[in-house]
């Protein structure tokens, strides 16, 4: 597999666009998705390219569109784009992913503040996925992460019953 983190050390004395990659967001409700429904409910909202100054990201941009419709959508200089390429290099030091052939996607879900790294798979292995960021604390950053976990994490069960172990009043009549 060519290495999408390679580009980086090309274009190291260089300012540079690198890692050119589809975004797909989740829209909602996701709860009750079964597995082959939840993937197929993300849509390509454009392309996004990490962008490199000397051997540093940092930032991204973003266009918006598809089929030959594209603008500018948005630039970043957040957390988001050096966790990007944090995640490739940890995702590409895998046998799993070192050895395969995938095409590197972003999976959004913008209602739970989560990125997720999508190597969307060319043979017949499975898609792999990995934790970017999440504001959900079920969801490390770097750590891979199973379509079944992000189908619980993401459909929305974890709010109702991890975080708050506080004793509930119970109603009486």
């Amino acid at each position: 597999m060519a290495s999408f983190s390679s580009e980086v050390g090309k274009a190291a004395s260089l300012s540079a666009m690198v890692c050119p990659h589809m975004v797909y967001d989740l829209g909602s409700p996701l709860a009750g998705l079964g597995q082959n429904e939840f993937i197929q409910a993300a849509t390509l909202t454009g392309w996004r390219y990490l962008l490199q100054h000397e051997a540093s990201i940092v930032g991204s941009i973003e266009i918006y569109g598809k089929d030959s419709q594209f603008r500018f959508g948005s630039f970043s200089d957040g957390l988001a784009a050096g966790a990007t390429m944090t995640t490739i290099v940890t995702a590409e030091s895998t046998e799993e992913v070192g050895v395969s052939n995938y095409e590197l996607s972003v999976l959004r879900d913008a209602s739970a503040g989560t990125w997720i790294l999508w190597l969307r798979s060319q043979a017949e292995q499975p898609d792999v996925f990995y934790t970017i960021i999440s504001a959900n604390p079920l969801l490390k950053g770097g750590q891979p992460v199973s379509e079944g976990q992000l189908r619980t994490v993401l459909g929305g069960s974890w709010q109702e019953s991890s975080f708050d172990d506080r004793p509930k009043k119970i109603a009486t009549a």
